[in-house]
């Protein structure tokens, strides 16, 4: 006797249910439409627009890069449509897509590739938890223009801190509650903020979001962004830990080290940062790093041996114990 596998046993509930599926009928019975969404992929990256003007990308994985075209197409399909939870059904998402594979494969929910499948029953798992179905809609890569731009931006800026080092920082000043600015391949925490739309997201643009109250922010910012991350911390009198390039030539490095009760030098021993389009250890920055503790004025520091007096520490510094954070995935 032969044992059918979890996937298998999925597949065989999903037939038994096919009488009173919503997925039937469907030429008979014509739901709203709920969305429109216009995805692409390229060999590292996804792109999508939401009603053909909210962005959302990001880079694949390592096991997605590895992966053929099609399988990155139905992949940015469905990260695009993670990428926004308020899209909820009853109702229709239609795709808009350059390849016709594609729109074959979505519409028939249906394909001889193993691997293909197996992204669209995650697809199709997804728009079953939404109340949702798909329709494809094919357009020529020309009209296609933006979708595949967002996909092949290479994002300068997508800089992770190694996870090794962040969880020094985390026992000593956490527990950290948030990331400021991730991804949802780079995130060290379950709740983030992205800079463009991305699964499982908290928010878009963490400026837009309030860090104060019981939060404890991580935040590794852009080095271009470095100033105005330090202000919006000192805006709204939070805790949080801020990874920043060491720059005593700026006029915010004078304001961080009166602001922050602690800091430390990172190690450049070995490679500090990951990168998103990589998706794993990357060239590090050539520039040195810091980490600075900064506790809100009304909360008694545990780091301060004096109101307003910043204090170096070595790497790595004393911790106390903090619980870490599973990683994502």
């Amino acid at each position: 006797m032969r044992q059918l596998s979890t996937r298998a046993l999925t597949d065989l509930e999903w037939w038994c249910g096919l009488a009173t599926s919503r997925d039937v009928g469907r030429a008979l019975w014509q739901h709203p439409v709920c969305g429109e969404l216009t995805t692409d992929a390229c060999g590292y990256g996804w792109g999508g627009l939401l009603g053909r003007l909210v962005p959302a990308r990001g880079f694949f994985s390592r096991v997605d890069q590895a992966a053929r075209i099609n399988v990155q197409e139905m992949r940015a399909m469905l990260y695009t449509l993670q990428s926004f939870p308020h899209l909820r059904g009853p109702g229709v998402i239609r795709f808009r897509l350059d390849s016709m594979v594609s729109v074959h494969v979505l519409n028939s929910m249906r394909s001889r590739s193993p691997a293909l499948m197996d992204v669209v029953r995650d697809l199709h798992a997804e728009l079953h938890r939404r109340h949702l179905r798909a329709e494809g809609y094919w357009l020529s890569t020309v009209a296609n223009a933006h979708a595949d731009r967002l996909s092949r931006d290479r994002d300068s800026s997508d800089w992770g801190l190694r996870r090794s080092v962040f969880l020094v920082l985390h026992s000593r000043w956490g527990p950290l509650t948030i990331d400021r600015f991730a991804t949802v391949l780079n995130t060290h925490l379950p709740r983030f903020n992205c800079a463009v739309a991305n699964p499982d997201a908290e928010a878009v643009d963490a400026y837009k979001q309030h860090w104060g109250g019981p939060e404890h922010n991580y935040t590794n910012p852009p080095l271009s962004q470095a100033e105005s991350a330090m202000s919006k911390v000192a805006a709204d009198g939070t805790s949080a830990v801020l990874v920043l390039p060491v720059w005593p030539a700026q006029r915010w490095w004078w304001r961080i080290t009166r602001l922050a009760q602690a800091a430390v030098i990172l190690p450049d021993r070995a490679p500090l940062f990951t990168h998103g389009e990589y998706a794993g250890p990357g060239l590090s920055p050539r520039w040195q790093t810091a980490a600075f503790y900064v506790a809100p004025p009304t909360t008694p520091s545990t780091v301060s041996a004096g109101e307003n007096m910043l204090i170096w520490e070595s790497w790595p510094p004393s911790a106390r114990p903090a619980p870490a954070p599973r990683p994502r995935g």
